[in-house]
């Protein structure tokens, strides 16, 4: 499949998820529930109701190449910021204040490069700490180059270094001295985090949960919006803060849960924008010695599939199909895209409820790719299938490992 049609068919299947009518939050109960902000709303300049949702931005369609990439869940996670919060009274020392999304689109009319820093968790449990720069497109319509060092959680030694450059990515392991090149945006902020971006924020549906208070920024005391909310198709749950005077959004975080339970998985308590930076910051330059390794097909990119080191092919098949499934079951669909980086529609269009069993794998005849892995496997709509997945195995720079090619007899 080529990489056009890839994030063709996942921005479809993104937005009908998404745009679901059976997602969207019941403003008329809000309504009821909050007559003072309703009536806060209305009589405010005597702007009169209005429909604030419609779609989900989609952003990041091409960080699930890459578990590093997964930082562009950074930029992903702002998407349900200020859902309802058109426009809303509040105080802060008793003075009255107002804020609108308006307000904010226009102070971010003009960004053109934007800094986030802060810690994130892998999926596995494992912290680390981050810095992700972004310059936008000619258009402002997504981001164009960007540059993401992500260093140990405790010794702040550098682990990776992602640039993206127009059209290529890189990503560099200092510990190996080993560069990966590859085509196209491994990492994308889409849409820009700038006006365009809160500009579809205002046409945003599915979220619900959302609270806006108002308060005073703890280490620097300026007055601040906090909005909280949740989305409840991808399970994701956010916190934002807003500065008072410039309308900016200056932290945030994520939750893989929709109650802001636990440890945050992602972010970014400090966010600069417009910083100066040198003219060649987003040209990756090869370090002396480097090892370069081309990659030209996902499915002989390292970063995806899952190791297979110390196990046999059946230990490795088992494995690997038991975490693709769960990460469906979870909609981790990232996970889900890095052990399967092929996926395709119709593998997320019935999302599986539950895992029954995993076969041991066997040799198909007329399959080359690898073996063949029988899965049972029961589906939202009920039924319960038997689904093939091939498993193939790869050495990559004397590493072991395997990834989910397809599915066999489909």
């Amino acid at each position: 499949m080529k990489a056009s049609d890839h994030n063709k068919w996942l921005d479809d299947i993104l937005t009908k998820a998404i745009g679901s009518e059976s997602t969207k939050p019941n403003f008329g109960q809000w309504r009821q529930d909050h007559r003072q902000a309703t009536e806060a709303l209305r009589a405010h300049g005597g702007r009169r109701e209005r429909s604030y949702l419609k779609h989900i931005p989609i952003m990041g369609r091409n960080i699930m190449k890459n578990k590093i990439a997964q930082l562009a869940g950074i930029a992903a996670a702002i998407v349900v910021v200020m859902v309802g919060v058109y426009h809303f009274a509040g105080s802060i020392d008793g003075a009255k204040t107002a804020w609108a999304i308006e307000q904010t689109i226009e102070a971010m009319e003009h960004v053109h490069l934007v800094h986030f820093s802060g810690p994130v968790i892998w999926p596995t449990g494992t912290s680390y700490t981050y810095e992700l720069w972004g310059a936008p497109n000619d258009e402002g319509t997504e981001s164009s180059n960007i540059r993401c060092e992500v260093r140990s959680g405790k010794s702040e030694q550098l682990e990776q270094l992602i640039v993206v450059h127009n059209d290529t990515s890189y990503e560099y392991h200092p510990s190996k001295n080993t560069a990966y090149l590859r085509p196209g945006k491994q990492m994308v902020i889409n849409p820009w985090v700038g006006s365009k971006f809160f500009e579809r924020l205002k046409e945003t549906s599915g979220v619900s949960e959302w609270n806006v208070a108002y308060g005073r920024d703890e280490e620097t005391g300026r007055a601040s919006v906090f909005v909280t909310c949740s989305y409840e198709p991808m399970e994701r749950s956010w916190w934002f803060q807003f500065d008072q005077d410039t309308k900016l959004l200056v932290r945030f975080k994520q939750w893989q849960n929709l109650h802001r339970q636990g440890q945050a998985q992602f972010e970014a308590d400090k966010i600069a924008y417009d910083e100066a930076v040198p003219n060649d910051f987003f040209i990756f330059k090869i370090p002396d010695g480097a090892k370069v390794i081309q990659v030209k097909t996902p499915l002989d990119d390292p970063v995806c599939g899952t190791s297979a080191e110390g196990m046999t092919q059946a230990e490795a098949s088992s494995r690997i199909c038991k975490e693709y499934w769960q990460a469906l079951i979870d909609h981790n669909f990232g996970l889900a895209h890095k052990l399967r980086p092929l996926l395709g529609e119709k593998d997320v269009k019935n999302p599986p409820k539950e895992l029954i069993q995993v076969g041991e794998p066997y040799q198909q005849e007329g399959c080359t790719l690898g073996p063949v892995t029988p899965c049972t496997v029961k589906f939202e709509d009920g039924q319960v299938r038997e689904v093939k997945l091939i498993i193939k195995f790869r050495n990559i720079d004397g590493v072991s490992s395997c990834v989910i090619v397809s599915t066999w007899g489909e």
